[in-house]
């Protein structure tokens, strides 16, 4: 079946390949293939013929669907991997560690849209305060501080799989898609592949994403200081239900 990958941790994936074979992942960038003796080609030329050698480079093109597909083979049979669509198990029963494949729809809390916004519109929040004499470099350099790693911005994500809740990080430098196109798909069910990140359920009185931990990556020690007064937007994100926590490493449909 042809299908659409949605998101593909490839870095994680090389990790757990790698430890399946005992063997180091190589990265393939580009082939160069040259003719061998006796592999030349003949070429005709006015009054006859003459013999050349040839060469050409080719870069390797990344196919998700392909590696996720040799990845799944890998897992076939291992007592590490649990197979969802094959079987019936319980989450209260799966392992720390242990992959698992299941189904389910997924969603971005809103609460997360105030965040993203701010890492999209950083660059022009930075040159405005630039351009503002009411802001000094101290209060730039703080400014980028807080909303800094644009590059890897962590996208708290639920997933309601029968009558459970599961909740996951992702990172956006593995999305195949824009945010805007992946908060689209809540409404249509997806296939995950994703890494139990503990054993049994968590209580629903612990959150499952924080701000101040999760989005702006501040130390302990600053981020002790700002529990009190943490404004608008960076309060704690909770569940009403318990919930699972897992590493998701790909989805796709």
């Amino acid at each position: 079946m042809f299908g659409k990958v949605i998101y593909y941790d490839n870095d994680r994936i090389d990790e757990f390949v790698s430890l399946i074979t005992g063997e180091k992942r190589v990265s393939v960038r580009e082939i160069v293939h040259s003719s061998e003796k006796g592999g030349s080609i003949d070429i005709k030329v006015a009054g006859g013929s003459a013999k050349e050698n040839f060469s050409y480079s080719a870069s390797v093109k990344e196919s998700f669907l392909l590696e996720l597909a040799e990845f799944e083979k890998m897992l076939a049979n291992r007592d590490d991997y649990l197979d969802f669509y094959a079987d019936e198990y319980s989450l209260d029963a799966v392992g720390r560690g242990t992959l698992v494949k299941l189904w389910g729809n997924i969603f971005v809390p809103e609460e997360f849209d105030l965040h993203h916004t701010i890492k999209k519109f950083k660059p022009i929040l930075v040159s405005s305060m630039m351009l503002d004499n009411d802001f000094d470099a101290d209060d730039i350099m703080a400014m980028n501080v807080l909303i800094s790693n644009d590059d890897d911005i962590k996208i708290p994500v639920v997933v309601e799989y029968e009558d459970h809740k599961l909740c996951s990080m992702l990172n956006s430098r593995y999305l195949s898609c824009t945010f805007e196109e992946f908060e689209d798909i809540e409404d249509e069910e997806v296939t995950i592949l994703a890494r139990m990140a503990g054993s049994g359920a968590i209580r629903n009185t612990k959150a499952y994403y924080d701000p101040l931990k999760d989005f702006i990556s501040l130390n302990r020690t600053f981020r002790r200081s700002m529990e009190r007064d943490r404004g608008e937007g960076l309060e704690p994100l909770y569940l009403t239900e318990d919930y699972y926590k897992i590493e998701i490493v790909a989805i796709f449909q």
